[in-house]
């Protein structure tokens, strides 16, 4: 009776010993369901900026607006759409629609001077905040033409879209 105790016991161990051990050295194999997790989605509305589809986004680009992804320049050397120019908002006020943007940094002077550009903004997906953040800055700064792309990347993917 000792013994079936013991083995199950060192069963229970080693099942919440390779649970525990794989939760905390693969903390960077983040998967889109488990990205819902880590950061609520991003609102589906932005006033003064015009949320648009991956299809809509090409259709500007391929028109003249200039992209821009505003992740951070380690992931925009990965992979970004086409064309597009980094311009990374670094987020410290977290994922709220509130935000504080004086603990937040984005840098406007890389913006275009004539606030009649049509401008695309986009990040990794619909729970990335930092393109909905970028967004709503640059129109709060004057910039008439803002669109943002909130399923980001993924969306574009799944359109089809080359991601060089």
């Amino acid at each position: 009776m000792k013994r079936f105790y013991r083995r199950g016991f060192l069963t229970g161990l080693l099942v919440f010993f390779v649970f525990f051990s794989s939760s905390i050295f693969c903390v960077g194999m983040v998967t889109p369901a488990f990205a819902s997790e880590v950061s609520p989605a991003t609102p589906t509305t932005l006033k003064g900026v015009k949320v648009v589809t991956a299809l809509e986004a090409k259709q500007l680009i391929d028109g003249g607006a200039v992209a821009f992804d505003s992740r951070l320049e380690a992931q925009f050397k990965q992979k970004t759409i086409s064309g597009a120019k980094n311009l990374p908002y670094r987020d410290n006020s977290g994922p709220v629609v509130d935000f504080d943007f004086i603990a937040d940094r984005f840098n406007f002077s890389r913006l275009p001077a004539d606030k009649t550009t049509s401008l695309v903004f986009f990040c990794e997906s619909e729970n990335c905040w930092s393109a909905y953040k970028a967004a709503h800055l640059t129109f709060k700064a004057g910039y008439s033409r803002v669109h943002w792309l909130r399923g980001g990347m993924v969306e574009w993917a799944r359109a089809g879209y080359a991601i060089p």
